[in-house]
């Protein structure tokens, strides 16, 4: 062997407790999503979907008729997304750790397909209800078309009558006025049919000026024709309101559900501990009950961790809609915020916290071995000379130093994560030989069959592949700045 040497630390993750721990954590986190996701969508239908107002020629039975048909529509959404909370409940509590990694990696795709038969519930019910609002339409215009051709009748009898006529057109433009309001203030007709109603509203305005004008007959025509496209209209509000009405009723329940997930994983419990130490018949230490996820997530250039951005991120969209600015968002920006909660953020949420506990796993067994590392080695006539972690963080690299006072030999041992191909998290190891007899091959071989025994005598189907550095053979480790770190 040379002055410096190096390579993997394999152990396999079904022989660890702690990745078991993400079960623990999902299986709180999915009773908790559930509680707090029922009671967003309860209160939604208890406070904000309403029943429509009654409307002239009774189009508002066909429409409660199909708000009925909706809020069904909205429960079969809601369905989806607790099939989605039982299949994490599911992977969760698998015996292999491997089963729910696995269904963390396929969350995203398993997301997209949910969202697609959202989508495709939403497109049927819009469906269905174009065709009730064809048949409705039917009805009413000939109902309209019935009475009008009455008036006529009546007008023609009444040989210049002009009193009659005018008592006549002011019902047809108070009608038609009654209905364009109700299409303005009980169907947001601003909101959803904004193009539309300013088109009505100035097709009212001149039934009203050939009203004021004393052109009765051309009043009449024009208040029916009104009528006929302004009901009409509420039908297309109606049916845009009621596709936003779900849409914000999933967005609700999916910022509800996302934040509770991160705030339920968010630290390590007693129960998650419990729950893994129970399922892989390991112990686990007690130290990691209340560690921070946080804490062992990736960080950006500004130091800031992942798990917080993915937190602040859930609670901005959170309050979003626990505001008034909720009110204001279009269908799109709905179908927007529900795509990206539930395929992105989430499944982001769970990538960050899987990986957080396995990069925990890795810490806390780079730790243990490096613990099993220095009473070996103390056995063997060395004394501990200290330690240290990169940037002083515990899912940094680890340095320990050792010291042999007879033979004057100086060791540093550098356990470090590194991430695999496959998402894993394994140990890297470096030996390096500060001081001692830099020809003696024979000893620094020596200590990298410690290594192995060391790991290997804790976990035998560990596989440990540690290599020589042939430019330092024959030579000793100018790494003394990892030397100064070292501290006791």
């Amino acid at each position: 062997m040379s002055g410096e040497a190096g390579g993997l630390i394999l152990i396999p993750l079904g022989l660890m407790a702690m990745p078991y721990i993400l079960g623990g954590l999902a299986v709180a986190g999915v009773a908790s999503m559930a509680i707090k996701a029922g009671s967003a969508a309860l209160d939604y239908e208890r406070n904000r979907r309403k029943k429509r107002k009654e409307t002239p020629y009774g189009i508002h039975r066909t429409i409660n008729e199909n708000v009925n048909l909706n809020i069904k529509t909205s429960e079969q959404m809601m369905r989806e997304l607790e099939t989605e909370r039982e299949a994490m409940r599911r992977a969760a509590e698998a015996k292999e750790a491997q089963e729910y990694r696995d269904y963390i990696n396929s969350l995203k795709d398993t997301r997209k397909k949910s969202m697609q038969k959202i989508s495709e519930a939403q497109i049927k019910f819009n469906s269905t209800y174009r065709k009730s609002i064809s048949q409705a339409m039917a009805e009413v215009s000939k109902e309209i078309s019935g009475r009008y051709e009455k008036s006529m009748k009546e007008l023609a009898n009444l040989k210049g009558d002009n009193s009659r006529a005018k008592e006549i057109a002011e019902a047809y433009i108070n009608e038609a006025k009654k209905i364009l309001d109700s299409l303005a203030n009980d169907y947001e007709g601003k909101k959803f049919s904004p193009r539309q109603q300013e088109a009505l509203t100035q097709q009212f305005n001149q039934a009203a000026k050939l009203f004021n004008s004393g052109r009765y007959e051309s009043a009449i025509a024009a208040a029916k024709d009104l009528s006929v496209s302004a009901l009409e209209e509420i039908f297309e509000a109606d049916a845009k309101k009621q596709e936003w009405e779900n849409y914000f009723k999933l967005c609700l329940v999916l910022s509800e559900e996302v934040k509770t997930y991160l705030e339920s994983n968010s630290v390590i419990t007693q129960e998650a501990k419990d729950y893994a130490e129970k399922v892989s018949g390991l112990t686990l230490e007690d130290e990691i009950v209340g560690i921070k996820i946080a804490d062992y997530t990736d960080r950006n250039a500004q130091g800031k961790n992942l798990f917080d951005e993915l937190t602040q991120k859930a609670d901005e969209i959170y309050k979003i809609f626990h505001s008034d600015k909720a009110d204001s968002l279009t269908t799109e920006e709905l179908k927007s915020y529900a795509n990206f909660l539930n395929t992105e953020l989430y499944p982001s949420a769970a990538q960050c916290i899987n990986k957080a506990v396995i990069n925990m796993n890795n810490a806390f067994s780079r730790q243990n071995i490096s613990e099993e590392l220095i009473d070996f080695f103390e056995e063997h006539n060395f004394t501990f000379n200290g330690y240290a972690y990169d940037e002083d963080k515990h899912d940094k690299a680890l340095h320990i130093g050792l010291e042999n006072q007879t033979t004057g030999e100086e060791l540093i041992i550098t356990l470090a994560p590194e991430l695999l191909a496959d998402g894993d998290i394994q140990t890297h190891v470096d030996l390096k030989q500060i001081k001692g007899d830099e020809a003696n091959e024979q000893r620094k071989a020596y200590y990298r069959e410690c290594v192995e025994e060391v790991v290997k005598g804790s976990v035998p189907q560990a596989k440990v592949n540690i290599k020589c550095n042939a430019a330092t053979r024959n030579k000793l480790s100018s790494d003394t700045k990892t030397r100064k770190l070292l501290r006791k």
